[in-house]
């Protein structure tokens, strides 16, 4: 048996429980400034190892801010 499972869906992962031993629900979130400059990061790696497209390159972070590229998920 796991100790820990992963997963967005947390109604469908509430099956895998039986009823006399239910699951426990956390959360972890990461402060978003701090991800959006790691997806920055990873984003300017990627388009020069040529894992993206070059069109997801910006020259800098706040360009990478102000652009429609930089997730918008509240």
């Amino acid at each position: 048996m796991a100790d820990v499972i992963y997963s967005s869906y947390i109604y469908e992962a509430s099956d895998l429980f039986p009823l006399s031993q239910r699951g426990r629900c956390f959360t972890l979130l990461r402060h978003p400034v701090e991800r959006a400059v790691s997806t920055y990061y990873y984003v300017q790696d990627s388009v020069k190892n040529g894992i993206m497209d070059l069109q997801l390159w910006h020259s800098s972070i706040e360009d990478y801010a102000m652009s429609a590229h930089i997730e918008n998920n509240w």
